[in-house]
C-alpha cells in the first residue's frame, strides 16, 4: 500500500512539527540579521562617518533585496528542492551578516548586507512553501500563521542584542556572533523531509524528460528500408503501433510516478 502524503494526514505527526520548528526557526534569524543593522546603525556610521543619507542607502537597499532573494532562491527551489534550498538560504543570511562584522566602509557593509537580504528573502518563500505543501489543509492556515511569529520574535531579539550586548562587546562582534544560526543546516539535513509534493512532481518531470529523450521510433521505423516497410501494409502501420506505444508509455510513467508520491490512481 502506498503511504499517504504529508499533507492527507489526519493530524500533524511528527515529521510536521520538525518541518515547522525548523522553518520557524529560519524565520525567525532571518528577521533578526535582517533587522539588527537598524539596532546598530548609530555605532556603524559614527566607526566610518557615515551620513544619514549613507546610513539610509544601506538600509533600504537591504530591505529591497529581499524581493530579490525570493525570486532567485524560489527559482532554485523548484528546480532543487525546498529542503536544499532551506539550507542555502540560511547559509547566505549568515555569511551576510558574518561580513558585515568584518566590513571596512560603506560599500563593503553594503555589500554584505546584499547578501544577507538575498538569503533572508529566500528563506521566507522556503521556509513558508515547505509548510504549506506538507501540512493538512484544515489545519494549514494555523501552522503557517504559528511559524510566521517567528518574524516579530526575531526583531525583539535583535533590540536585544543592540540594547545590551553590542554596548558590551562592540557592533562588530555583535555581528560575527550572529552568524551562529548557521548551525541550523546541520539540523535541517540531519532530520527535515523534503516536501513529498516537490518530490513528486520531480518525479513526474523527470519522467517526461526521460520519454523526450528517448530516440524517437517513428523516426526508427520512417529509416527501416522500403521492403520492411510494404511488408507492413497488411497489417496495422508501424507508424500507428509506434504512436499507440509511446502514448501507453508515457501513460504508464504518468501513473507510476503518481502512485509513488501516494496520489489516487486513475482508470486507463
Amino acid at each position: 500500500m502506498v503511504a499517504a502524503r504529508l499533507n492527507q494526514a489526519e493530524r500533524p505527526g511528527r515529521d510536521h512539527y520538525v518541518i515547522l520548528g525548523l522553518s520557524w526557526a529560519g524565520w525567525l534569524f532571518d528577521f533578526y540579521d535582517l533587522i539588527l543593522y537598524s539596532f546598530l546603525l548609530v555605532p556603524v556610521a559614527r566607526e566610518f562617518g557615515l551620513t544619514r543619507e549613507q546610513s539610509s542607502l544601506v538600509l533600504g537597499v537591504s530591505l529591497g533585496c529581499t524581493a530579490v532573494g525570493g525570486i532567485i532562491f524560489g527559482r532554485l527551489a523548484d528546480r532543487f528542492g525546498r529542503k536544499a534550498v532551506l539550507q542555502w538560504t540560511i547559509l547566505s543570511y549568515s555569511a551576510g551578516v558574518f561580513l558585515s562584522g568584518l566590513a571596512l566602509g560603506l560599500w563593503t557593509l553594503l555589500a554584505a548586507r546584499i547578501i544577507t537580504a538575498v538569503g533572508v528573502g529566500g528563506e521566507w518563500a522556503t521556509g513558508q512553501t515547505i509548510v504549506s505543501e506538507t501540512f493538512p489543509a484544515r489545519r494549514r492556515g494555523h501552522y503557517g500563521a504559528l511559524m510566521q511569529t517567528g518574524a516579530p520574535l526575531g526583531v525583539g531579539l535583535a533590540a536585544i542584542m543592540g540594547s545590551f550586548f553590542a554596548p558590551a562587546f562592540g557592533w562588530r562582534t555583535t555581528f560575527i556572533v550572529s552568524a551562529l544560526p548557521a548551525l541550523l543546516v546541520t539540523l535541517i539535513r540531519k532530520h527535515m523531509p523534503e516536501s513529498d509534493v516537490w518530490e513528486a512532481r520531480r518525479a513526474e518531470l523527470d519522467a517526461v524528460d526521460h520519454l523526450r529523450k528517448r530516440p524517437s521510433r517513428r523516426r526508427q521505423d520512417r529509416a527501416a528500408p522500403q521492403g520492411e516497410r510494404e511488408q507492413g501494409l497488411h497489417f496495422e502501420s508501424n507508424e500507428s503501433r509506434t504512436v499507440r506505444a509511446e502514448a501507453l508509455e508515457a501513460r504508464s510513467w504518468h501513473l507510476a510516478t503518481r502512485a509513488s508520491a501516494g496520489a489516487p490512481s486513475e482508470l486507463l
